[in-house]
């Protein structure tokens, strides 16, 4: 059987353009908490979440080199400085980390 490849339609391509650029922050954003964090639990939490996003990268990646795209520069380990001094606690860095996850989830649902 011969199968056929549908190319991505612009508003998915911008989707996708979006949401790298969104969770190349967060890997960003989650490295520099990962740096200050104190609590292990909370720590525990925020290696999660920075390993989902980068699992996002990678897929979206691999998804517009398959089809062609280029693939946005987003933001870089040189956007982030994990040695700064830590600015929040780690309260504050479990609610942000939530707050992030939430996004995914609400990016992913059906509409």
């Amino acid at each position: 059987m011969e199968t056929h490849h549908i190319r991505l339609t612009s508003s998915e391509a911008g989707g996708l353009w979006a949401n790298y650029i969104a969770d190349s922050m967060f890997v960003c954003v989650y490295k520099y908490y990962l740096a200050k964090v104190e609590d292990e639990e909370v720590k525990k939490i925020l290696q999660h979440a920075l390993d989902l996003s980068l699992q996002h990268v990678q897929v979206v990646t691999k998804i517009f080199r398959e089809e062609g795209h280029a693939i946005p520069l987003g933001f870089t380990e040189n956007d982030v400085n994990t040695d700064a001094a830590r600015l929040f606690s780690d309260e504050f860095f479990l609610k942000r980390g939530f707050s992030y996850i939430r996004c995914y989830s609400a990016t992913y649902l059906p509409s």
